[in-house]
């Protein structure tokens, strides 16, 4: 089953750190499911950086660079450069083309996916959008009408994640290169799965992906307020054990392959706690290290399974107070369901 998948993480040159937080988290589950996956970079004529990021390459060995320069602009170009690799390299698999501020429920994805083993009809899954073309100069998504002329985009899929069969994938990629698709618009989401696919007749198919609104947004915030948490010891004290135990029941039955990150990227341990769901959320930018990362992450999955609310606490002022014991001296679930520390 698993060999249908290809997960390509769309990252930038200098994200490093955002890397390492997506390994210590979401890609863990990914490689038990021996699904493959790339982190897909552009290049970059920065000497010392590359140096690091063929140091990263030679531990990892999970790096695609391509030709086009790592930059906003040519977001599109790197779309192209991957489904074309992935047309040759793995013509066969479904591509999941995350954002790396993305987590990905792999299990889920996999489920979805066996659900769908002969998909012939030229469609794509996820959670799409629509939204009128930026005319001030000083946007970052302006687009003069020279370029684009249409007040409204056609409807696209939001850049996080995008679910591809392969037959569509080789679709996709033929039409973004024809001149059936000119110009080549460099919003990526908008160009690719928006208007190539509406010239290729692709559908593009409301997935899992995306499920919650606001409330459960609002809850996340009051749930960890990590930025006050960091300053203030009693900030605990304010966190209700319902709310908090809610928040994570939700997140470990939600039935989505994926949700949205934050746009502060440095933020992803929030994100990785405390959310298995596709919702915008402004997190606060407080940044831990990857052993907090992946403490809050498995602390979440046994707050649904049952634990005492004087743990949830207390681990969770560890994390903030630095004075964390690391996972391999600490066990969570004892016989009796409640969660014991060594």
């Amino acid at each position: 089953m698993n060999n249908r998948i290809l997960i390509a993480i769309k990252t930038a040159a200098n994200n490093y750190i955002q890397r390492q937080i997506v390994r210590q988290t979401w890609l863990i589950e990914v490689k038990e499911h021996h699904i493959p996956y790339v982190f897909v970079l552009g290049s970059t004529n920065d000497e010392k950086l590359i140096d690091e990021i063929l140091d990263e390459d030679n531990i990892y060995n999970d790096l695609l660079i391509g030709k086009p320069v790592d930059n906003y602009y040519n977001l599109t170009l790197k779309a192209m450069f991957i489904f074309a690799w992935t047309k040759v390299h793995c013509p066969s698999r479904w591509l999941f083309y995350v954002d790396d501020d993305t987590i990905i429920n792999a299990q889920q994805v996999i489920d979805f996916i066996s659900l769908r083993k002969n998909v012939l009809n030229r469609v794509l899954y996820c959670h799409m959008g629509q939204h009128f073309a930026r005319r001030n100069p000083q946007s970052k998504w302006f687009v003069p009408m020279s370029i684009w002329e249409p007040a409204l985009y056609p409807k696209y899929c939001q850049g996080w994640g995008w679910l591809i069969p392969p037959n569509v994938l080789s679709l996709l990629h033929d039409t973004s290169i024809s001149n059936l698709t000119e110009p080549k618009l460099w919003i990526d989401d908008v160009f690719m799965t928006g208007i190539v696919a509406e010239v290729a007749g692709i559908e593009l198919i409301e997935s899992p992906m995306a499920c919650c609104g606001r409330r459960d947004s609002e809850l996340y915030e009051k749930s960890l307020l990590l930025a006050q948490m960091a300053n203030e010891t009693d900030t605990m004290a304010s966190i209700s054990e319902p709310e908090i135990v809610t928040f994570c029941q939700i997140i470990w039955s939600h039935q989505g392959v994926g949700f949205q990150g934050s746009e502060a990227p440095h933020a992803m341990l929030a994100l990785a706690a405390l959310k298995r769901l596709n919702f915008h959320v402004y997190a606060p930018t407080t940044v831990l290290n990857a052993y907090d990362h992946r403490e809050i992450y498995y602390l979440c999955k046994h707050m649904s399974e049952g634990i005492s609310w004087n743990i949830i606490q207390h681990t969770l002022r560890e994390i903030v107070q630095g004075t964390l014991i690391p996972l391999s001296s600490r066990s969570y679930i004892s016989a009796d369901g409640s969660i014991k520390i060594k």
